[in-house]
């Protein structure tokens, strides 16, 4: 999996992209980096764009995945919005579910320009 992270100041948001094939340790480098850029920068708003992310997982991982990621978030309280492969939305709306049902808010979007929108807004 590659990824490029980065922070727009001005917008108060941080951008993660991913391509390749998803995998847990390269998704725990993500969130790791972007959890430190969170703290660094006081910024909490994510834009997570796996539109070209191949992800083939199981419904028990996206159910289980928010737990695992709700502690490298612990004292952050971030927005993240994800920007869903095309052919997996119902999967990411399950996982972004499940998040906000743990406490996380998480929420899935099938457009760049949908999750970018969300962020800006003062609506969760």
């Amino acid at each position: 999996m590659e990824y490029q992270i980065s922070v727009d100041k001005e917008l108060g948001i941080i951008n993660s992209i991913s391509t390749g094939t998803w995998n847990v340790n390269d998704s725990d480098a993500v969130t790791n980096i972007i959890t430190s850029l969170s703290r660094e920068e006081g910024i909490t708003q994510v834009l997570i764009d796996h539109s070209e992310l191949e992800i083939n997982v199981t419904q028990a991982v996206a159910y289980n995945r928010p737990l695992e990621l709700k502690s490298q978030f612990s004292n952050i309280s971030p927005r993240v919005a994800f920007v869903s492969p095309k052919n997996k939305h119902a999967l990411y709306k399950f996982f972004t579910l499940v998040a906000r049902n743990r406490g996380i808010l998480f929420k899935a979007f099938k457009t760049y320009d949908e999750a970018s929108e969300w962020l800006l807004s003062d609506n969760s």
